[in-house]
Parts: structure tokens; C-alpha cells; sequence
């Protein structure tokens, strides 16, 4: 199981936490992956920690990526991050530097300054471990999952599957090398497509509603967890979504649902239907619009070509399919 079932998550995370303070306007919920801390009348902090536990390599590239997205999505530029890395026993010297390396030169594209954080070498680890919290400062107030209404427009930017495809093509190499020459080097550069800093903050000047980036669950978990945090119905249609060539014949190869696997690198975003073709236009043929919200039960709705599927919870990513 990669993630605690919604209902385990009410129960033991979003109920349990701590002190209350009303200086905290965005706490633990679903759907909200960063929390948002007022520190005074005009300033806000938004915060956000992640692990990366499903790649082998690439460790300190999607550290630092992955991380800076859920603060980028709030309309709000990380300036600082705190590492901690778990190694295995057996972590050669050669793989510690070329981590840090990676957290260094990524970071510092990002222009974020990593402050502090963690390392310890961990006995009974299979594989190695980072984990990065980002923290973002903002004199104008984040943005939030909850400003979602109904009949506003679900937006995707940059195509599906994108992270999953580069953690196959970096950690699975011989699944990739099968296709058409040239594959694997292409599906390895997606790596360098996670980071989403630019598009998210040019769609926070066009004056998008919410955004967030989909992650474990691919499309269809970002897109469920946007439905129940705006406690909306969201219908979706399969026809829309962006895929591109390479990630729909590798998912096709492997069985694997390229909707649900994982998706750093795209952004879904809640629009106003007069706004669509204004953001459509900024954004190009890297933009669709794939969806809609209504009132209803907070569920995802999503027609495909054998029919209608419903979520009322995230499914488990695709990647995990291919420890087995």
C-alpha cells in the first residue's frame, strides 16, 4: 500500500494536529499538500515536505522538483528547503555524491537555498530515501483547493505521466530500450520536464482559481483529491487529457494506466469558463481543458472509452506495479 486509505487518513492524520493556532489558515487535509502559516497582516509562509521513496535514481533531481511543485502551486515561489537523506547501509561514496550533487545544482536552478536538514545511514533500508520540506513566502494570499466553484473548468498544462515515465526510464532502462531508437534517451530527459516553477506561477498571474500537482495516483488521483477538497463533483473526459506518444506506448507495453501513474510535471488548475480562452491561448497546445465541477457528491467522474469510472478516493500509482 503506497498511501493510507482516506478514511485512515481522517482518522489518524487530519484529525491529530497539535496546538491550534489561528495563524494557521491552510492545515493537513486532502488535496492540500501545502500548508499556509500567516506571520503577520501582509505575509504569509507556505510549507510543504515530501518523500521521494518510489525511484532509485535521479534521488536528488525529484527531491528538489517534486518538493518545489506543491509550493509553486499555490501561486507562490520556494525560497527554502531542509534535506533529509536516509541511506542504506551499503550506499557507495560515488552514489552520496552524486545525489548531493543533484539537490545542489537543482536547488540552485531554482534558485533555492537549502538551509539545513538531515543524514543518517539506516540499517534495515532496501533503498535510499530523500525527504525535502520547501517553504515559500507570499504577501498576497495562497492559493487554495477550496476557491474551487461550481462550473468552473478543470485545466490541464503539460501531458500525463510524465515523472513516471522518467523514473522507468531511469530505473527500468531495459523496459524502455525495446522501442524505437532514441526511446530511452528521450523518456530519461523527462526528468529535466518535472519541475513546473514557471507555468504554475504564470498561471497564477493569469488569475487561475486553484491548482495542484498531481503526483502518486497520476491524473485521476490529483483530479479526485481536487474534487474532495472542494467537497464538488467532477466529471472528466478521458478524450481530453494530454498524453504524449512515447508515455502512451510505454504504458500500453506495460500495462500500465497512464492516468494513473505518476504525474509531476503537469498541473491541473480550476478556471472560470470566461477565463479559458485568455489561459488557453498564454499556455498553447501545452494546455487542455479536460473537465468541469458541479455540485454533487464529492467524487471524480470520468468518462473513458469502456465507460464511466467514479472515485470518491485516490487508487494506487501504476509504478508500484512494476516492483513486483
Amino acid at each position: 500500500m503506497a498511501k493510507l486509505t482516506l478514511d485512515m487518513l481522517k482518522k489518524y492524520i487530519f484529525s491529530r494536529n497539535g496546538f491550534h493556532t489561528n495563524e494557521v489558515i491552510k492545515g493537513p487535509g486532502i488535496g492540500e499538500d501545502a500548508a499556509v502559516v500567516r506571520l503577520s497582516k501582509r505575509m504569509y509562509m507556505v510549507t510543504h515536505t515530501d518523500p521521494i521513496t518510489a525511484a532509485k535514481k535521479n534521488l536528488g533531481k525529484l527531491a528538489i522538483y517534486v518538493s518545489s511543485n506543491d509550493i509553486a502551486v499555490k501561486g507562490v515561489k520556494p525560497r527554502y528547503a531542509l534535506v533529509t537523506l536516509l541511506l542504506k547501509k551499503d550506499t557507495a561514496e560515488e552514489e552520496i555524491d552524486e545525489i548531493t550533487a543533484q539537490l545542489d545544482n537543482s536547488a540552485k536552478n531554482l534558485e533555492i537555498s537549502i538551509v539545513g536538514g538531515h543524514t543518517e545511514v539506516v540499517e534495515n533500508f532496501e533503498s535510499n530515501v530523500a525527504v525535502v520540506t520547501q517553504i515559500g513566502l507570499s504577501y498576497r494570499k495562497p492559493l487554495s483547493l477550496s476557491n474551487i466553484k461550481p462550473g468552473n473548468l478543470l485545466l490541464q498544462v503539460n501531458e500525463a505521466a510524465i515523472e513516471g515515465i522518467a523514473v522507468i526510464a531511469s530505473d527500468y532502462p531495459e523496459l524502455i530500450v525495446q522501442f524505437d531508437e532514441g526511446a530511452l534517451e528521450l523518456a530519461m530527459s523527462y526528468v529535466d520536464r518535472i519541475t513546473i516553477m514557471k507555468d504554475a506561477l504564470k498561471l497564477s498571474s493569469l488569475g487561475v482559481k486553484a491548482m495542484h500537482d498531481p503526483t502518486e495516483g497520476g491524473i485521476i488521483g490529483g483530479a479526485v483529491e481536487m474534487a474532495l477538497a472542494s467537497n464538488l463533483k467532477l466529471n472528466l473526459s478521458e478524450d481530453k487529457i494530454l498524453i504524449d506518444p512515447l508515455t502512451r506506448s510505454v504504458c500500453q507495453h506495460l500495462n500500465l494506466d497512464p492516468l494513473k501513474l505518476l504525474s509531476s510535471g503537469a498541473i491541473l488548475a480550476a478556471i472560470k469558463p470566461e477565463d479559458a480562452e485568455i489561459i488557453l491561448n498564454a499556455m498553447g497546445d501545452r494546455a487542455s481543458v479536460i473537465g468541469a465541477f458541479e455540485k454533487g457528491d464529492p467524487s471524480l467522474h470520468i468518462m473513458r472509452s469502456k465507460g464511466t469510472e467514479v472515485y470518491r478516493e485516490p487508487p494506487q500509482d501504476e509504478i508500484y506495479k512494476l516492483f513486483k
